[in-house]
């Protein structure tokens, strides 16, 4: 509470002291006599405002206004053609820019509610209620609980928003994982590919023992001097042979199919894999973030 103002300078008054009462004090006088400007080296002090020199009296190179408190600190403020300073007793602050000093504001204890301009409306009558609902917590020290409030309000839609994109991940997820459901057929396939893989290795042992027999055939061929009789059943052979042989690389091109197709499906067993994986973490991100109840319809 201030108990003295004292003005030096300032506006009108070249040295005015005044000792306020503990209650209600009540300035009065004429137009132009200086009421407004007591309020304005208050305010000087309270706000930093307003900047400049216009508010020092005509004629004189620095302005000061000091202000007791009840809890016995004098604070001052002033300006002159060397410095630009507040003081909190015998301390001296500045380079303060537009600001207040910490101590100051802290030992003065203003707010906005304690200050109202000349023309202002009634003090909280013109305001709404939830505004004057923010005055009054203000005034009691429990403004506190109104930004709390607006804290958990915000937590809360992002925990709702997060939530709701985990679930529409979840539910994505899902349907990439229903696009695999032919996975029992191709296991099916990739079972007969390797059968028919293991085939094929069978068929190259057989076709390495008709090399051999064509082999032997060439050596009695020689030996027979090309008899008609060897030549027809060498001939008869050799067409058992070519034919076998166009069998083994049928079954070669099949078997070289049949690779290409379980590479492929290795790999699409590796993206499942890897999709079931983001499913399990996106559930248990779920579990993490899930309220009690549903926050869309209370259930």
């Amino acid at each position: 509470m201030i108990t003295k103002i004292e003005l030096t300078n300032f506006q009108a008054y070249k040295h005015a002291v005044l000792d306020l009462s503990p209650s209600v004090n009540v300035i009065r006088g004429s137009s132009d006599s200086g009421k407004s400007s007591i309020i304005r080296g208050i305010r000087w002090i309270a706000d930093n405002s307003p900047s400049g020199d216009s508010f020092i009296r005509n004629g004189q190179k620095g302005t000061e206004v000091k202000i007791t408190l009840s809890s016995k600190d004098v604070i001052a403020r002033g300006r002159n053609n060397k410095s630009n300073y507040y003081k909190l007793n015998d301390e001296e602050f500045l380079s303060f820019g537009t600001g207040i000093p910490k101590d100051i504001r802290e030992s003065l204890n203003f707010s906005d509610l304690n200050m109202q301009h000349q023309i202002d409306q009634p003090f909280l009558l013109a305001e709404s209620g939830g505004d004057v609902s923010r005055y009054l917590n203000k005034i009691v020290d429990i403004d506190d609980i109104d930004t709390t409030i607006k804290a958990l309000n915000s937590f809360k839609k992002k925990e709702t928003s997060d939530m709701n994109h985990i679930i529409s991940e979840i539910k994505s997820l899902e349907e990439k994982v229903e696009t695999f459901s032919y996975l029992d057929e191709l296991e099916e396939l990739i079972e007969q590919g390797e059968f028919l893989s293991a085939e094929i290795e069978d068929d190259k042992d057989s076709c390495e023992i008709i090399e051999d027999i064509l082999a032997e055939l060439e050596e009695v061929d020689e030996i027979l001097g090309g008899s008609s009789f060897s030549y027809l059943e060498v001939k008869k052979d050799i067409e058992t042979a070519i034919a076998l042989w166009n069998e083994v690389d049928e079954l070669d091109s099949e078997a070289g199919a049949l690779n290409e197709l379980i590479v492929n499906i290795g790999m699409k067993a590796n993206s499942i894999e890897t999709l079931a994986k983001e499913v399990k973490r996106a559930k248990k991100e779920y579990e993490l973030v899930k309220p009690d109840t549903c926050p869309l319809c209370g259930k």
